[in-house]
């Protein structure tokens, strides 16, 4: 039987993915014990990279609410006025956005990162479930 774990970063590097872009199957044993209302780091658009950057804080990463400049020095406004509550839990708003390229290639299921107002994985089913002994 094939190691899908082999399998998928056979697939990165075949797409030419840059080694120290990889997560390892530690920084993978790490996400899967985040809670859900962590920063997702890499799995959200607005992250500044495609790696976890253990090393860096969430403030250094996340990008929600930061201006920035393109390589042809074009001003890009930021794409929210406040912070993600991920960062800053007084405000309200999940500036969240799922990076499903991210989070196909390392097996993160839908839902993973959903937080508060958004269903937690298996919400559903619990709600479905028929009551009684």
């Amino acid at each position: 039987m094939p190691d899908p774990k082999r399998e998928r970063t056979s697939r990165l590097i075949d797409k030419r993915v840059p080694i120290h872009l990889l997560p390892t199957e530690v920084d993978l044993q790490r996400v899967d014990e985040m809670n859900p209302c962590d920063c997702p780091r890499r799995y959200c658009w607005h992250w500044k990279t495609l790696s976890l950057d253990w090393d860096q804080s969430v403030s250094e990463g996340c990008e929600a609410h930061v201006s920035r400049v393109n390589y042809k020095g074009t001003a890009i406004p930021a794409m929210h006025d406040t912070p993600c509550k991920r960062l800053d839990p007084s405000n309200p708003k999940d500036h969240f956005e799922p990076r499903e390229p991210a989070m196909l290639e390392d097996g993160i299921p839908d839902g993973r990162w959903d937080c508060d107002d958004r269903k937690q994985p298996g919400a559903l089913q619990e709600s479905k479930s028929p009551a009684g002994p």
